[in-house]
Parts: structure tokens; sequence; C-alpha cells
């Protein structure tokens, strides 16, 4: 992806995709399955549609993968043939790894079908903390935004998480909101429950704040939440008038 980012950028945030069949959990605050009949989950953590100057726009994928999960290969490919079908644009699946032997796992070839005539091959394209590179240089932040966003997301548990999500901040104070606010809820999303997450929570919060993305949203109610919490406890509490008394 690097030195791609004037051919490649993105332009919309797809809402998670539910399948034919899918449940829904009835616990609020979380995201729509996609299976069926709720016996097997499948969802995409992240869906956004891609332009580039010399073809049609593409369907970018995007799952976190933690486990070698035997069952997600054929989850993998049965929501890039849905992709497909629905919106008629080519998709691609990138799996984005924190450990480089789950990343290697991901990265295989597995095809579909009888070995005599296979049906499919996946093939998705992997990112891990071994072949995503350290950027903390805002200059070369700013050369490839997304790729600067999977180096945090793939460094998550190194020391240069640190480091990569504060150079990718200061870029972001000068970015277009339209092009921020999809970095800032991959990054989100990316980062999970790491301890990073909480740094790129506070970087969002006083160095973005300006911005409307939804993690922004959801921090400032959090504040506004604590203010009114604040409020209530201090009701019961004596009222002192500008002489002290």
């Amino acid at each position: 992806m690097g030195g791609r980012a004037d051919v490649l950028r993105v332009t919309d945030v797809l809402p998670n995709e539910e399948y034919p069949g899918a449940a829904k959990r009835a616990a609020a605050g979380r995201r729509d399955l996609l299976g069926d009949g709720g016996s097997v989950e499948r969802r995409v953590d992240t869906l956004l549609r891609l332009e580039t100057e010399d073809d049609e726009p593409l369907l970018l994928a995007i799952e976190s993968q933690g486990t070698k999960d035997l069952d997600k290969p054929a989850s993998w490919a049965y929501y890039a043939s849905y992709l497909l079908a629905k919106y008629r644009l080519q998709p691609m699946l990138l799996v984005v790894c924190q450990d480089r032997a789950i990343a290697e796992w991901a990265a295989r070839e597995v095809s579909f079908g009888p070995r005599q005539w296979p049906l499919l091959t996946l093939r998705p394209l992997v990112a891990g903390p071994h072949n995503m590179p350290v950027i903390t240089d805002p200059a070369e932040v700013r050369k490839d935004l997304a790729l600067a966003a999977l180096a945090a997301i793939t460094h998550a548990t190194s020391p240069d998480a640190g480091p990569i999500l504060k150079a990718v901040a200061t870029v972001l104070r000068d970015t277009p909101q339209s092009i921020a606010n999809p970095i800032i809820e991959l990054i989100a999303q990316g980062l999970g429950k790491h301890q990073a997450a909480q740094l790129w929570r506070k970087l969002v919060a006083v160095d973005l704040s300006f911005y409307k993305s939804p993690l922004s949203e959801e921090i400032r109610e959090e504040g506004r939440a604590e203010g009114e919490t604040t409020i209530e406890a201090g009701t019961d509490m004596p009222c002192i008038n500008s002489t002290g008394r």
C-alpha cells in the first residue's frame, strides 16, 4: 500500500452487512450478525469502498484476527461472495493481525471444492507486525495515511504503538474530516482492548476533539455523563456563598 495514497482513496464507510437469514443479538450495542439462523456468527469488522485512478471502485473488507480459527476461511469466502453479489463491485479481504504466526497462518491460500477440481481459491491480503513498517515521522504518515493506520494496529502490542499513534494524530489535525473519520474509527476498532486503545482515545479526545467521528462523539457523551454524575453527587453538599458562609 505504500506510495499509493495518491491513487487509492476511501470514499465511503459502509455499514456492517447483515446476511440472508442472520439473527440479531438482543443485547444493545452489539454489531449485527452475519450468519445463517444465528448458528454461525459472521461479521465484517470494517467495510470500505475504495476508488482508484485506473480501475472501477472496489470493496475492502477488513477483519482483525487474533487466533487460528479454522472456520474463518469459509466465513471469509462466504461474505466476500455476498458483497460481490450485492454491490456488484470486486471485493478484497484484508486480514489484520498483531501476531506474526497468526498472520502467516491467515495468509495461506485456501481452496474450496473437490481436490480434482477446486471451485475457488481464497487469497486474503494480510498485514502483520512482520510486514508493516514502523512509521513515527508525521511526514511519512502524511504520504500514506492508510498504511500508517495499519502500522498502528499491527504494532499495537509493541513499544512503537505510542509514537505511531501520536504521529497519526498529528497529521489528522489538518486532514479533511471525510478522510480522517474513517481512519479514526479504523484504528479504534483495530486496537481492540489493548492498552494502546486508551492512548488513542486520549489523543482523539484532546488533539482531534473538533471531529465528529463516532468515537469522538462517544468520548464526548462519556464526558457529559460524568459531568451530570458530578452535579448530581453535589446536590446534597452545603452551598457556600461569596462571603464563605
